[in-house]
């Protein structure tokens, strides 16, 4: 089974304990699952193998069946999806497992994303483009910015609409107060930033979700340092 696979499954079990579900709880709840992830460099390096033939095999490896796994396992009836959005995937999760939960789709969500370095491929990718910093530091907002450092990790939360987690008495840890998603459109290139879709998208959120900009004291941002 794939790391990745193995990897989120463990993080639900630690996100449903830590919220008070039990497994028999949950089953056939209308639960969603939005998870972003990569595409499985494991899933390349295995698929070639003999032993890894059939079905068994790609079921074990294939990215967007993470989200399926966990789906599975619990056995969760709500919208079950992966998404693969480059750096923003798990924000772009996370945007899904609300817009669901506001749509009533789900009375619960799972969203959470995931990144392994399994081989070499992603390396030799980003060195071929020059995209990788030589002093392996990525230095987002400063004029010596030279690269981009890569990175692993994954995460989940649990999301459920927030007047239902006031009355149920749930543990609240942060409420988001509103999500959009844009795209930069045409550029100069297929990769180049666009700065005024970024600032309209960042007015567009605060908008949305009714906050004073002079009242946001911190921000946590992401930026390719190139």
């Amino acid at each position: 089974i794939d790391p990745q696979q193995r990897l989120m499954l463990e993080l639900t079990q630690e996100l449903f304990d830590s919220a008070g579900y039990s497994r028999e709880e949950l089953r056939g709840a209308n639960v969603g699952v939005v998870i972003g992830a990569t595409e499985s460099n494991y899933g390349r390096k295995i698929l070639g193998r003999p032993k890894f033939e059939g079905k068994r095999g790609v079921v074990s490896t294939v990215t967007n069946l993470i989200p399926g796994r966990i789906s599975h396992f619990y056995d969760l009836h709500g919208p079950s999806l992966a998404v693969y959005t480059a750096c923003s995937s798990s924000l772009v999760a996370l945007h899904q497992a609300c817009s669901a939960l506001v749509n009533r789709e789900c009375d619960l969500a799972v969203a959470g994303g995931i990144e392994t370095l399994l081989d070499e491929e992603w390396f030799v990718g980003f060195s071929s483009s020059q995209a990788l910093s030589p002093t392996e530091r990525c230095r987002v907002f400063s004029d010596a910015a030279d690269g981009i450092a890569i990175g692993e990790g994954a995460g989940a939360v649990l999301l459920k609409r927030y007047e239902e987690a006031l009355q149920q008495g749930d543990e609240i840890l942060a409420v988001v107060e509103a999500s959009a998603v844009n795209n930069d459109g045409s550029t100069m290139g297929l990769t180049t930033p666009n700065a005024r879709a970024q600032t309209q998208l960042i007015q567009r959120t605060l908008q949305r979700g009714e906050v004073d900009p002079a009242t946001v004291s911190y921000f946590e941002a992401h930026g390719t340092g190139t």
